[in-house]
This record gives structure tokens, C-alpha cells and sequence, in this order.
């Protein structure tokens, strides 16, 4: 994916910046499809944003249920004003220029899962998700 920066330095496509990605960029209506390869890992997934007094603050969920969790757990925190979760792409790849790795998170702009009727299923599916074999969510039917 080649990018194209302004005098400045700065990704012009970029709507936000935030340390640990590279790029954070809206997701248009051309999808990238997941891959992995020895040089691109793109994930399909949900990007959970936190705003408060902070700023903006992204994270990214292969999966629903910790992405709503994350959010919900955040927005009950005296330093947050709102959260939303929204349909991600989490592309990594390998920049032989550069040398590294470059982390870009594509972005739907609409929190399509901030305010679902059925959150609270969807939290409980969390918590039967939490497994103390491991650090990510892990329902009954991925366990190993």
C-alpha cells in the first residue's frame, strides 16, 4: 500500500494520530479482504474508540464481545465521555524501506455496535469468553 504525505510529513488520510499505528484511516467502501502472509496480516475485526479528557484513544478486537466490553468498561471510568465501537481492519505490513513493520487501522465512522438490544448477551458471551489459559477472549468452542 503505497502512502502519500504532505510537506509536513503527516498522512493526509489520516483522521487521527495516536502512538502505535501508523495510520488510522476511514474505512471507505472498498473493504480489504483478510489475508496473512509473511509480509501482510490484515484482520477483520472491531475498533473500540474511547473519548475523554485524554482525547481520543483506539484499540482494536478480533471479536464483538471484548471490543462492547472494553467500551462499556471505559465509559464508566470518571475520565470518559462517550465510546463507540465500529467494523475494523487491522492491516499490518512488512515495509522493507522502512525497515518495520507499518500498523494501519481502518475505520467505519458509524458506531454500528454502541448501542445494541441485545448488550447484555453480548457481555455475557464476554464473559464466558475470559479464560485464564489465555490473555485473549476465548468462548468454550476456540479452547483447546
Amino acid at each position: 500500500m503505497t502512502r502519500t504525505y504532505s510537506a509536513s510529513g503527516r498522512c493526509p488520510a489520516c483522521f487521527v494520530t495516536q502512538p502505535g499505528y501508523d495510520h488510522i484511516h476511514v474505512l471507505g467502501n472498498q473493504r480489504p479482504r483478510q489475508r496473512r502472509t509473511d509480509d501482510r496480516v490484515v484482520t477483520k475485526g472491531f475498533a473500540t474508540e474511547i473519548l475523554g479528557s485524554y482525547g481520543a484513544v483506539w484499540a482494536f478486537f478480533g471479536d464483538l464481545e471484548p471490543a462492547l466490553a472494553f467500551g462499556r468498561a471505559a465509559r464508566m471510568s470518571w475520565d470518559s465521555s462517550a465510546f463507540g465501537v465500529h467494523d475494523a481492519f487491522h492491516d499490518k505490513q512488512f515495509d522493507a524501506n522502512l525497515g518495520r513493520d507499518i500498523t494501519t487501522l481502518l475505520v467505519d465512522r458509524d458506531p454500528a455496535h454502541r448501542t445494541r438490544p441485545d448488550e447484555r448477551e453480548v457481555l455475557l458471551r464476554w464473559v464466558d469468553g475470559c479464560w485464564s489459559k489465555s490473555s485473549y477472549f476465548c468462548p468454550p468452542e476456540r479452547r483447546w
